[in-house]
């Protein structure tokens, strides 16, 4: 085969293939979360255009427990950002929509919850507008089961507005005692994804 024509196609597949990397990959880089390439969005939402999808994977179990009455703990689960590959907004304002996917377990009895928690780079938090979730970010996945069994599957999504800027998202799992002696959860094989729109 002609050189001049072998040079000119490993060029065009080069280029082809960079330029599919750049706009078609987005990697969540955390100590303890394994990196995952992004290629699609995971959900639509009407009136606002999508712009990227971040992804984080949960490498081990969290588990969360407390033993008094009434108690409520929760453990972090899944994170965002680290590396510079923090979620970002380019624009005046912004949409997040944050979906978490767990195999989960609950003490038998108690109420299982997911808690998102949304923070600039100055660590502070986002108020979670318009959620749906508790004041404190929780959304309950599983209440007062009569067994402790693994539910596979257990999901969660949230949706706030930010301003322009760099944020991480945090998803803790946790627990709240609702039969009395205290309670406990654990999570695995949980994929967070966190999709930004432009509003």
């Amino acid at each position: 085969m002609d050189m001049k024509l072998l040079s000119g196609i490993r060029e065009l597949v080069v280029r082809c293939t960079v330029r599919i990397v750049a706009y078609s990959t987005i990697f969540a880089l955390v100590p303890g979360v394994i990196p995952v390439p992004v290629f699609a969005k995971t959900t639509t939402l009407p009136d606002r255009t999508y712009n990227f999808t971040v992804f984080a994977v949960q490498s081990g179990t969290a588990v969360a427990s407390c033993s008094a009455n009434s108690c409520k703990k929760s453990t972090t689960m899944l994170k965002t950002g680290g590396n510079g590959f923090e979620v970002f907004c380019d624009q005046p304002t912004c949409t997040v929509y944050a979906h978490v996917e767990s195999d989960a377990q609950v003490s038998a009895g108690d109420t299982g919850l997911f808690t998102f928690v949304v923070t600039d780079l100055n660590g502070q938090v986002m108020p979670l507008t318009p959620g749906p979730a508790n004041p404190d970010g929780s959304v309950a996945f599983l209440a007062k089961e009569p067994d402790a069994l693994t539910h596979y599957g257990a999901s969660a999504s949230v949706l706030t507005t930010v301003p322009a800027g760099w944020y991480v998202v945090t998803v803790n799992i946790g627990c709240l005692d609702a039969g009395g002696g205290g309670c406990s959860a654990l999570s695995f094989h949980s994929t967070l994804s966190v999709d930004i729109y432009s509003n």
